[in-house]
């Protein structure tokens, strides 16, 4: 899937949870990529729930947390 979308030389790339269902290693090589298209300058947007992974990526970081109290 990452292959695919870089291969048309997007702007921006958006992706929901690229390393869900990788082990620790893919999920490495996956974010080596994306900060080498960054540095291409290509806008990179990712969406995880795997924060590990993302803390040492030296960007920006938003964090989004659900407060809500069960019903």
């Amino acid at each position: 899937g990452v292959a695919r979308a870089l291969a048309h030389n997007p702007i921006y790339i958006f992706a929901d949870e690229p390393t869900g269902n990788l082990d620790d290693y893919s999920t490495e090589l996956v974010m080596d990529l994306f900060l080498k298209v960054n540095e291409l300058g290509k806008t990179v947007i990712i969406v995880t729930h795997r924060m590990p992974n993302t803390i040492t990526v030296p960007y920006r970081h938003f964090y989004i947390e659900n407060n809500l109290e069960e019903i």
